[in-house]
């Protein structure tokens, strides 16, 4: 049996948001295409947001829906080293809005 029979059709991904004065501190599992960081930055009104990757784990690249369409490395051959299959174009997206409503719920 492969492990592609045994592979998880979804993701699961630990998420969390600090704040310390008035820094905030965004921690995900994923390297965030640079569009999605810029989105959650443009999205949460504070100026001193710090975003941390490979933290709590590590999912590899996170890409956006332009690249998922695309077929990029990211999008489609990256997540094979990690043993996931590849991601889909909303799944920056997901990833974007627990940051934000994480982000949220300690502003």
């Amino acid at each position: 049996m492969s492990d592609v029979e045994t592979r998880p059709e979804t993701l699961e991904a630990e998420i969390q948001a600090m704040r310390i004065g008035n820094v905030y501190l965004a921690a995900n599992p994923s390297e965030l295409f640079t569009s999605l960081g810029l989105a959650v930055r443009e999205q949460f009104a504070h100026a001193d947001l710090l975003m941390l990757s490979y933290s709590n784990g590590s999912i590899g690249y996170l890409p956006d829906a332009y690249d998922v369409e695309r077929k990029s490395y990211a999008a489609l051959q990256s997540p094979k080293f990690t043993g996931q299959f590849p991601f889909v174009e909303r799944s920056g997206i997901k990833m974007m809005d627990g940051l934000l409503a994480a982000l949220s719920a300690i502003a």
